[in-house]
């Protein structure tokens, strides 16, 4: 009986803590219930909530004991689409039968801000152990984020397939599904217009054999890469393409990128044409054209390095350039090449080779790839040096006696013409050095100013043999203006007809002659000037005495304009006489040694205001000059004359330049203006006694310029161009 109570006591026991250790687990279920990251439902079979978290009874808004025994359907509806509530509802009722579990992905649902939320749904059927009690467990999980950042990603993807600037498309092999924009750009269909065409139509005649290989070949390889082919555009043209293609194994579908190489196609034609016609210029050039690799081996030689090697295109492509030239090989042809190769700069180089019995002259053009070789055969040349070399030698001592000649002395070619040789005295005359004119003809050089005269000279020199004391202008490289007589005479020398020319340099003796005969005229000038200068001026101060005295009378005061008229006339007339005077040859002067700087600078304020008048203005440069023999009156009157002409050539807003400087032991004024310059026809007789351009001038002024120039041992020269004259008077410092 203790015994039976013992046992008893022990089950109560057991038992006791069986029902503890399920309360306990009901605690720790319940709270992993409550407190799950995720929204748990607990249905009965009639699809009333039975169990809710917090997590689950937010969705709607509500608080888990509101919603314990309601209908879920009648709590949704509100919340969700009535499509997708009995979507959910139809699948729980198809999971209590079967008993299969189920999952609802992106469940949508609208919140208050407009803004769609995404649930993905899990469906258990679940059951007691003793089977009391069958329902459903539904989790709930938030996928907002994720839908959203998969829309992101495929929006994103779609920016970036309408914005690649090649053509992208997805379809199968027969046709294409879509395609992003850019055909609309490169071939002018809409997307529409170009998935609705059959590609393989669009295709050029000449490309779909190989198209369509491709293609087939897709299936094995997956991929193709960088395969070309045209394609119709919209306008009927054709444009190239550059296709990369890519099958998924999975879904069949090919995706294509193809890019327009359509102005790569045209430049890589052009690039092609233009090899061809640089291959025909070098199969057409006199010269051997050899190219190589960086392993000295021939990959082209043209026709005329085939002939200097005596070799066929065989013979010499992949064969190394030794072997064109065997007799190189350890020569100083190689060290050079070899070191034009290392060094990538271009070389020149001769080399006669034994084995050729000829003498080339090489250019080769070096770079990173290899090296080209220009091969000229100069065996000719070299000969025909010898030769001349010989010839230098046999005539050595007449080339002394022609170097050394004070004449001008040229050799030419009878046949063209063409300079030989020159002397020394011939560079000076004409300014042109030996190598400017070896060579060239005298028409080249453009240096005779009397062409006609020059060609009937030669004329006789071919139908005589010879012409003598031919009368010729020229001019020099620098413009200046030289005279020769020339003679000229046929002779055989470098082993062909040649004309042989001494030229008498007379340019100092005919500036003597004109200078000369512009003396002549002022002394004829002067004397006359001297013989009745004085004569014409003593009645000239009678009669201008008695119209002052009549003009002083009453009865002739109606008159007194006219006298005052004749008075003017005849002091005009008295002036033109002074300076017609001045010209004498033999008038006294008075030199003293003086600065003209001074002179110069006492006259400024006079000849200033003088500008002033003309709206002209003037400036000067005075250097440091010695001293020099001058007579102060005469100076003044000479650069008043010249300042005088100068602003009579000028328009208003003109400049008069006065400068002093030194030269050659010579101190020089220079005025200079800004008028239109002296014609070339006339400045010839510039200078000349009553020679003017003026309407009213006397034609003086300069001649008396020249005469008191002529008193001071100076001269006068001028420089004119459209721009202004400038007028320089050289006094010599004693």
């Amino acid at each position: 009986m203790l015994k039976d109570n013992a046992t008893l006591k022990n089950s109560e026991l057991i038992e006791l803590s069986l029902k503890m250790l399920e309360q306990r687990r009901a605690v720790v279920i319940q709270s992993v219930f409550e407190q799950a990251p995720v929204g748990l439902v607990l249905l009965d079979a009639d699809l009333k909530y039975s169990q809710i978290n917090i997590y689950a009874a937010s969705i709607t808004g509500h608080r888990p004991e509101e919603l314990i025994g309601k209908y879920m359907e009648d709590n949704l509806t509100n919340y969700f689409q009535a499509e997708d509530v009995k979507r959910l509802i139809d699948q729980c009722k198809k999971t209590l039968i079967t008993g299969k579990s189920f999952e609802l992905h992106g469940l949508p649902q609208e919140s208050k801000f407009n803004k769609y939320l995404y649930w993905d749904c899990q469906i258990w059927c679940v059951k007691d152990v003793d089977r009391s009690f069958s329902g459903l467990l539904l989790t709930v999980k938030d996928i907002t984020r994720h839908v959203y950042g998969h829309f992101r990603l495929e929006n994103d993807l779609r920016t970036l397939f309408n914005a690649v600037s090649d053509i992208l498309c997805i379809g199968d092999l027969n046709k294409i599904k879509m395609v992003n924009p850019s055909v609309k750009s490169i071939l002018g269909y809409t997307g529409e217009e170009f998935c609705s065409i059959d590609f393989r139509t669009l295709i050029h005649p000449e490309d779909l054999p190989s198209t369509n290989n491709k293609m087939h070949s897709l299936a094995q390889y997956e991929c193709l890469n960088k395969f070309t082919n045209r394609l119709r555009c919209k306008d009927g043209t054709y444009k190239w393409l550059e296709w990369n293609v890519v099958q998924d194994e999975q879904s069949g579908l090919i995706c294509s990128v193809a890019r327009d190489i359509t102005d790569k196609k045209r430049l890589e034609e052009e690039l092609e044409k233009s090899n061809r016609q640089k291959t025909e210029i070098l199969e057409r050039i006199t010269d051997g054209f050899v190219s190589c690799n960086k392993d000295w081996r021939v990959t082209y030689a043209n026709k005329e390095a085939q002939r200097i090697g005596k070799k066929s295109p065989k013979e010499l492509i992949g064969r190394t350039i030794w072997e064109l030239f065997p007799d190189a090989n350890k020569s100083e042809l190689l060290q050079s090449l070899q070191k034009t190769m290392a060094e990538q700069k271009p070389l020149q180089v001769n080399y006669y080779s034994n084995f050729l019995n000829s003498c080339f002259e090489f250019h080769a053009y070096p770079s990173p790839e290899g090296l080209s070789v220009i091969i000229h055969d100069i065996t000719e040349r070299k000969m025909m040096e010898k030769q001349k070399e010989e010839i230098k030698k046999s005539e050595e001592g007449f080339l002394k006696a022609f170097k050394a000649n004070p004449n001008i002395q040229t050799i030419k070619l009878l046949r063209n013409e063409s300079y030989v040789d020159v002397n020394e005295s011939f560079e000076n005359f004409t300014g042109y050095k030996r190598e400017e004119v070896i060579g060239r003809t005298l028409a080249d050089l453009k240096i005779c100013l009397e062409p006609e005269k020059y060609s009937q000279m030669m004329e006789r020199i071919k139908e005589n043999g010879f012409a003598k004391n031919v009368e010729l202008a020229f001019h020099a490289k620098s413009g200046e203006l030289g005279f020769g007589l020339m003679s000229s005479v046929v002779i055989e020398l470098y082993g062909e007809q040649c004309i042989l020319a001494s030229t008498v340099d007379i340019t100092e003796q005919k500036k003597m002659e004109k200078e000369l005969d512009r003396l002549d005229r002022l002394n004829l000038v002067g004397e006359m000037a001297a013989g009745i200068g004085h004569e014409v001026r003593n009645p000239m101060t009678t009669v201008r005495g008695f119209l002052q005295l009549l003009s002083g009378k009453k009865e002739f005061s109606e008159h007194s304009g006219h006298f005052s008229l004749m008075i003017e006339e005849l002091d005009r007339a008295n002036s033109i006489i002074t300076e017609f005077l001045s010209l004498a040859r033999n008038k006294a002067v008075d030199l003293q040694k003086k600065n003209i700087n001074t002179i110069i600078e006492a006259l400024y304020p006079l000849i200033q205001a003088n500008a002033m008048k003309h709206d002209n203005y003037i400036e000067i440069f005075l250097s440091d000059v010695p001293e020099i023999l001058l007579n102060q009156k005469e100076i003044r009157q000479l650069i008043l004359n010249l300042v005088c002409n100068g602003l009579q050539a000028m328009s208003p807003g003109g400049k008069i330049t006065i400068k002093t400087f030194t030269e050659r032991e010579e101190v020089i004024l220079a005025v200079q203006d800004e008028g239109k310059g002296i014609s070339p026809e006339i400045i010839d007789r510039i200078g000349t006694p009553f020679f003017t351009t003026k309407e009213n001038g006397t034609g003086l002024g300069l001649s008396m310029c020249y005469s008191i120039a002529n008193r001071h041992n100076a001269k006068i020269s001028l420089d004119t161009n459209p721009h202004g004259t400038t007028f320089f008077v050289r006094f010599k410092v004693v």
